[in-house]
Formats: C-alpha cells, sequence, structure tokens
C-alpha cells in the first residue's frame, strides 16, 4: 500500500524463506487485504517444512501458492510442465540469467593470475562453483579427480571458487564435512584450491583463469542453476550431467557442442570425459563457443523486458 505498487513479485525458493510455510499464504492475503496482482516466480518446487509426517500436506502449501498468484512463472520448462499439471493455466517461462557476469578486475590477466597460485602452464585447472550441498555432485568430483591423478598423464587441480555453504539447505554444513573426509580418504586434498568468499569480479576472474569447468549436478543439470549459466557466460569448456528432461524447444544443452554430457553419479565416464576435453584443444574451442552462444539465451536485458511484458499484462486485465 505504501508504495502504491501494482504488482506484488514474490522470488520463491523454499529454502529461502526457512523451509516455512508463511510465504505461502502471502498472496492469499494480499487478495484479501491489497488490491494489486500478485506473481509467484518458483526458483525451485521444493516442498516446504510444515511438521514431522506431514507427507502431501507440504505439497498442497506450494499448490497453494500458485493458485492463489494471478500469475505463475517457472524459470525451466520441467518445472512448467509440473505447474500445469496442478491445473495452473497462466504459466509463463522466464529463465534467470548468469548470477556473475564476465567482469573481472581492472587489469586482469589470465597467466599471472595462475602464476601467483602455483599453477603451471602444464596444469589442467578444472573449475567447480558453486555453494556446497549434497544435489551437487562434488562427492563424485572428488572420485573423479583421484581416477584422473591416478590413471592420467596430465596435472590435474580443481578450483573450488566460492565454496560456501549457502543458506537454502540445513544439510550443507554437513556436507562440506563429508566432502573433507573423502578428500583426505582419497589422497587428492593437495590437488584442491579453495577459494572462499569472493567478490563477484574475483570469481570471475577465477573462471576465466580455469580451463575446463565441471558441474555433476547429481539430479542432472537444469537452467535453474546460477552457477552453471555464470560457467557459460564466462565461455568455459564445460563438462556436466545429462538432464533428466531435455526441453523439446528453446535453449538445451547438446553433448559434444555446448557441453560434454555424462550420467549423473557414473564417475568413470566423468572421469574420460575431463581427461577428453583436457587432452583435445579442438574440443574445448568448440565447447567454449557453444557455451558462449547458448549464454545468449540467458541475457538479463531480455529477462527483464519478458519481466515487464508479463507486468503490462498483469496491469491490463486488472
Amino acid at each position: 500500500r505504501g508504495t502504491r505498487a501494482h504488482i506484488a513479485h514474490i522470488q520463491y525458493q523454499t529454502g529461502a524463506y526457512q523451509m516455512r510455510p508463511i510465504i505461502n499464504l502471502l498472496p492469499l492475503l494480499l487478495r484479501r487485504r491489497w488490491g494489486g496482482k500478485v506473481v509467484v516466480t518458483f526458483h525451485d518446487l521444493r516442498v516446504p517444512y510444515l511438521f514431522p509426517g506431514a507427507g502431501p500436506v507440504r505439497e498442497w502449501a506450494n499448490r497453494l501458492l500458485a493458485r492463489t498468484a494471478h500469475a505463475v512463472v517457472a524459470t525451466n520448462p520441467e518445472d512448467a510442465a509440473r505447474l500445469r499439471q496442478w491445473g495452473l493455466r497462466q504459466v509463463e517461462i522466464i529463465p534467470i540469467g548468469a548470477n556473475i557476469p564476465c567482469n573481472p578486475p581492472p587489469g586482469f590477466d589470465r597467466e599471472r593470475w595462475r602464476a601467483e597460485r602455483g599453477i603451471g602452464p602444464g596444469t589442467t585447472l578444472l573449475a567447480y562453483f558453486g555453494f556446497l550441498n549434497s544435489s551437487k555432485g562434488l562427492d563424485n568430483l572428488l572420485r573423479a579427480l583421484a581416477i584422473l591423478r591416478a590413471d592420467s598423464k596430465r596435472d590435474f587441480r580443481l578450483l573450488m571458487v566460492g565454496g560456501g555453504l549457502g543458506s537454502s539447505d540445513p544439510t550443507n554444513r554437513h556436507t562440506a564435512a563429508q566432502l573433507d573426509r573423502l578428500a583426505a580418504e582419497l589422497g587428492v586434498q593437495d590437488c584442491l584450491l579453495w577459494t572462499g568468499y569472493l567478490p563477484s569480479q574475483q570469481v570471475s576472474a577465477a573462471l576465466l583463469s580455469s580451463d575446463v569447468a565441471v558441474l555433476p549436478f547429481a539430479d542432472g543439470a537444469s537452467f535453474r542453476r546460477g552457477s552453471l549459466l555464470a560457467v557459460l557466460e564466462h565461455g568455459l569448456p564445460l563438462v556436466t550431467t545429462r538432464p533428466r528432461r531435455s526441453p523439446t524447444r528453446g535453449p538445451q544443452l547438446v553433448d559434444g557442442q555446448n557441453a560434454m554430457l555424462v550420467p549423473a553419479g557414473d564417475v568413470r565416464a566423468l572421469a574420460q570425459a575431463i581427461e577428453q576435453v583436457a587432452s583435445d584443444p579442438e574440443l574445448r574451442a568448440r565447447l567454449a563457443r557453444g557455451s558462449r552462444q547458448l549464454a545468449q539465451h540467458f541475457d538479463w536485458h531480455n529477462i527483464a523486458t519478458m519481466h515487464l511484458s508479463l507486468y503490462r499484462l498483469q496491469t491490463k486485465q486488472a
């Protein structure tokens, strides 16, 4: 009321609200006490925590959020299909963009950046970017690194860019402790470089200094992942896991063209794909070109334009 806004837009990710369902009631409350329109973007469809044994009621909370909004936005085709299964008629697909722009600090020099961290020209620097949680497949990445160290003639190092715990999953701290133990068991601790938290420009420099990005998502690659979009934005050759569902239209990950795709959980295939990309300069160049081309679909200017069109449509229907 105070802003005299015509639209309230809820950016919904379950974990961002501490897994609590109060936010799910907001469109219903706004409909009763405010005259504007409510738009909800579902950044994921994870269900909130209600009480022990809540079961199907937890999904009902998300359905309530969706059905009491005037318009619903999904960030990817998979989530849009599921929302439509709930009986929603107006579901828009508006992607998210890269959470880190390709914008290194002034004076950035790739070779100097690597040399300052003891990364020689003969080292293949793999980059993982994102928070540490159980859906990222980091345990498989460490196991693949151990295979590469044992079988490959190449010197591989793994750069953990950012690598914070995040706040969307309460099990993240436990996951981080497990990864520390696993790295020690596999004997790959000395292959890991942890940057810790970095400002945006420093993250960009770290990504641009890497040779190959590896994002082995346990649940398959998805364009809802800001870390994946940041890798594409930086034009990095990418090794990742096959999406659970490939969209029939729009931007897609294509094996060998803009990414090397491996089955989720297949450590041996992951190691082989990394070795293949590291040993083939032409493949790396093709994947890098494909990354940059795919990133154009997630341009923030286009995303803003799509939101404005949706807002205008809602205000016309008022």
